[in-house]
């Protein structure tokens, strides 16, 4: 099984600067055995100033391309 990216949001709040130190803080909002999304908020580490937020949602697929369940192995890791 694959999981491919089928929706990227960003939302740009503020610029980094080159030399800037950034965090990335990321939340599983929602995930079920054919569906995974992800939320972003990135920070300036120095800061905390918000800089950015984001959203991918992610489909499991097979090698055909088709859609298929998230192996209980993975499934599990992803709920840790």
């Amino acid at each position: 099984a694959f999981i491919a990216v089928a929706e990227a949001n960003c939302r740009y709040m503020t610029s980094a600067r080159y030399d800037d130190e950034i965090l990335v803080r990321t939340t599983l909002t929602k995930a079920n055995r054919r569906v995974v999304e992800f939320t972003y908020d990135i920070l300036n580490a120095g800061t905390g100033a918000l800089l950015a937020e984001g959203r991918t949602l992610h489909v499991v697929i097979g090698k055909n391309g088709r859609p298929k369940s998230l192996p209980d192995r993975y499934f599990a890791l992803l709920l840790g």
